[in-house]
Order: structure tokens, then C-alpha cells, then sequence
């Protein structure tokens, strides 16, 4: 009974990992936010926190330009910093048994979300269901417990 217990709970982990990460995956392909009354998809969200967010860091090695508010400035270089979190989190939370490490990067990704709504707020986006999705993908992978460590033991 246990055993069987212990297998059903390791395939909803599975499970919900892999749900979760094509939820994430998919929603870069959605419409994630309106900017100006034209749609904006996940992916381009994605590029455009990267390229503003290098633009800020190229203004303060070189000094030129105008720069966005300093909350703001923050906001865009964390925003940037979302999705290289939760991909590190998830290529390495189901081999790695290093707690330590895996709750680090998934602190990171929970506490640097809330940015992306200071960003939209600064930039009057209008949020769409493709936000709504990649936040729902990352939860499920990052509060599914999937370890293939922990899948294998049970199964012995």
C-alpha cells in the first residue's frame, strides 16, 4: 500500500512538472500584454525586459541616455532576470538534491514576479491571458516536487 501510494504521488509530481512547463512554454507564444492597444506576445515581453534592461546597464557603465526611474530601472533589470531563474530552477530541480540550491532559485523566481507588475504598471501595459499562463506554468513547476532522485528510490 505504501509503495503504491509513494508511485502515485511521484506521477502526480510528474505530472504537474510537466503540465506546468508546457504552460510555460506555450504562453510565450500568447498574447501577454497590450501596449498601446497593440498585443505583445509572451516571447517579445521576454526580448524587449532583456534589451531594456541591457540599455540600463550600458547607461550606467557609459553614462548616456535617459534612464526610467530608479524603481523602474530595478523593476526592468529583475523582470529581465525572471525567466533565466525559473529555467536554471527547472533544468536543475529534478536531478539535483541540493536543497539548498533549489530553493534559492526558487525564491528568486517568486520574489523577482512581482517586478514585471511594476514594470507594466510604469509602461501602461495591459496584462493578458499569456501573463497569466507563464505565472501559472512556473507555479506548477516550481511547487510540483518532481525529483528524479526521489522517483527512482521509491520505485527500488
Amino acid at each position: 500500500m505504501g509503495t503504491a501510494l509513494a508511485l502515485d504521488s511521484n506521477k502526480a509530481k510528474t505530472l504537474l512538472f510537466w503540465i506546468g512547463l508546457a504552460i510555460y512554454v506555450i504562453s510565450f507564444g500568447l498574447v501577454a500584454i497590450v501596449d498601446y492597444g497593440r498585443p505583445v506576445t509572451g516571447y517579445g515581453c521576454a526580448a524587449w525586459s532583456i534589451s531594456a534592461a541591457h540599455e540600463i546597464v550600458r547607461h550606467f557603465r557609459n553614462g548616456y541616455g535617459t534612464l526610467p526611474s530608479a524603481v523602474e530601472s530595478i523593476s526592468i533589470t529583475l523582470t529581465a532576470l525572471i525567466n533565466v531563474f525559473f529555467v536554471l530552477y527547472a533544468a536543475a530541480s529534478p536531478f539535483w538534491v541540493r536543497k539548498r540550491l533549489i530553493m534559492i532559485l526558487r525564491i528568486a523566481v517568486l520574489s523577482t514576479i512581482p517586478f514585471c507588475w511594476i514594470v507594466s504598471y510604469y509602461e501602461s501595459f495591459h496584462l493578458r491571458e499569456g501573463h497569466l499562463l507563464w505565472i501559472l506554468g512556473m507555479l506548477l513547476v516550481l511547487f510540483s516536487g518532481f525529483n528524479v532522485k526521489e522517483a527512482k528510490l521509491a520505485t527500488d
